[in-house]
């Protein structure tokens, strides 16, 4: 097999001539470099971790535990590097995983305030079957969009303190996205005096049975 020549060099493998940047350093060897180019290496180290599955999370798992830096290191290198990459992966996980995210938003608010968090991961199902499927403030037909509303909201956790309700079913409830926007972090008797105030007493009536229900439920 020819050696590197004139910054080129054959690929025993593909039979590829190719520049010797194609070609992993190597110094056992007379000229320095690999006799198979980056490209077939790839090749054969990933059929070897597809036919040695256990083998290789071995390997990771060892090289991790004595170089716990690196991983870290090399993905926040990457991050710094690759910043137009990392957002269009965000918005598109995000778009994959919607409710996932906002669902991980409110858990992250809620631990900030130590505020108590006890909803199960069905909360969605069970908030829909118990409004029926309508938006708990206009009554519109959720259909497949709708958003989970803190009746008493976060923003206020710390003004009330200890009076806070927390991140429970019966501070929760299924609104459309325009009561939900509207209604952002005001006090719900605030806000329906401005949106709904010709439906207020209706609308509280319903919010208080919708909080007696899911307190049983809690129980």
């Amino acid at each position: 097999m020819p050696a590197a020549k004139d910054g080129f060099k054959q690929c025993r493998k593909c039979g590829g001539v190719k520049a010797v940047g194609e070609f992993s350093k190597d110094k056992a060897r007379k000229d320095g470099l690999q006799c198979q180019c980056k490209t077939c290496q790839a090749l054969v180290y990933r059929q070897y971790r597809q036919m040695n599955p256990e083998k290789e999370r071995e390997r990771i798992r060892q090289w991790r535990e004595a170089n716990p830096e690196k991983p870290r290191e090399s993905k926040r290198n990457w991050r710094e590097a690759n910043p137009e990459k990392l957002r269009e992966y965000d918005r598109q996980w995000y778009q994959a995983n919607t409710e996932k995210s906002r669902e991980s938003k409110r858990r992250r608010r809620a631990r900030k305030k130590g505020i108590v968090h006890a909803v199960p991961s069905n909360i969605e199902e069970i908030l829909f079957d118990a409004q029926n499927g309508y938006c708990m403030y206009c009554q519109r037909e959720l259909l497949n969009v709708y958003h989970l509303d803190h009746i008493v909201p976060l923003a206020l956790a710390d003004l009330l303190g200890k009076d806070y309700p927390g991140h429970v079913p019966s501070n929760l409830c299924l609104t459309c996205e325009h009561c939900n926007m509207s209604k952002n972090s005001s006090l719900l008797e605030d806000w329906l005096a401005r949106k709904y105030p010709n439906q207020m007493n209706d609308i509280l009536y319903r919010v208080e049975c919708h909080i007696e229900t899911m307190r049983e439920w809690e129980e």
